[in-house]
This record gives C-alpha cells, sequence and structure tokens, in this order.
C-alpha cells in the first residue's frame, strides 16, 4: 500500500468516527418501554419529587395531573405504559378510547366503563406498594394496556 492510499485510509476513519459521534441519537428512539406521569406538554408544570425510597428508581414522578392514557384499537397508543407513583398519592387517569369497552385496574379492583371518543376520568388513591397491571375488555378486545407501579411511602 503506497502512502497516498494510507493517508486516505487514515482520513477514512477518522472522518467516519467523528460523523459517527456527532450523528448519534442522543435519546433512544421510538416508543419508550416505560413513561412518567407527566402532563400535556401545554399543561407542564414543575415535577414534584418522589420519596428517597423511590427515588433511586430512575425519572420518576408523582401524578399531580391527569395522566393521558389513548386507546386505539385495544393497545395503548397514547401515554406512559408505566404510571409510577409513591405510596398515598392520589392519581388521575384520562382515558381516551376509539371504541367502547371496560378498563380494569388489578389489585385494586377497579372498573371504569370506556365510551368511544368520550374521555373517562378516573381517580384512586395509591394505598397499595406495588406494580398493579391495568387492562382493557369488551369489544373484542382483552389485552394488558400498561401497570402503575406504588412506591412504598418512607417514614
Amino acid at each position: 500500500m503506497n502512502k497516498l492510499s494510507l493517508a486516505l485510509a487514515i482520513i477514512g476513519v477518522v472522518l467516519l468516527s467523528a460523523l459517527f459521534v456527532l450523528l448519534r441519537p442522543s435519546t433512544p428512539a421510538g416508543p419508550q418501554p416505560s413513561g412518567v406521569a407527566t402532563p400535556p406538554p401545554a399543561a407542564q408544570s414543575p415535577a414534584p419529587t418522589l420519596p428517597a425510597s423511590a427515588a433511586e428508581t430512575p425519572a420518576q414522578t408523582v401524578a399531580t395531573t391527569p395522566v393521558r392514557l389513548v386507546i386505539r384499537d385495544g393497545h395503548l397508543v397514547e401515554g406512559p405504559a408505566t404510571v409510577q407513583v409513591a405510596q398515598g398519592a392520589q392519581i388521575t387517569l384520562e382515558l381516551a378510547s376509539d371504541s367502547e369497552g371496560e378498563w380494569h385496574l388489578h389489585g385494586y379492583d377497579i372498573h371504569a366503563e370506556l365510551r368511544a371518543e368520550a374521555p373517562t376520568r378516573v381517580t384512586l388513591k395509591a394505598e397499595h406498594a406495588g406494580r398493579f397491571e391495568h387492562e382493557l375488555h369488551g369489544s373484542g378486545a382483552h389485552g394488558a394496556l400498561g401497570v402503575i407501579e406504588v412506591y412504598p411511602a418512607t417514614q
């Protein structure tokens, strides 16, 4: 290999490395496996912090404003797949569905009737610590939508 070819190969490697560093995504693309309970963009407000025991899990907030969950064709298409709150907190979920059905929160045994294109609000006090699945029933759909994680209150 002559000197010119070697120099061009080195320059090419340096340029490709620089482009990789400059153009790599800073955040993961696509839907996130877990979400943080946050208000819609127009209603953003500073997020309160969780008690010390729950603060060890990254990127969490207490749900102080309604958490919007949009359901299309029996699947969660908008909103966090994992809603995280501190034990004792009150949480309001705003459920919007494109079809009628029944929403159910396991462990709390809470049910809510969903009407097509008419948001339904469910408010509950997160009394029990744990991980609770919520799902959709009816309209030929039956499946998990996500979870609500309730972190133990500190004393």
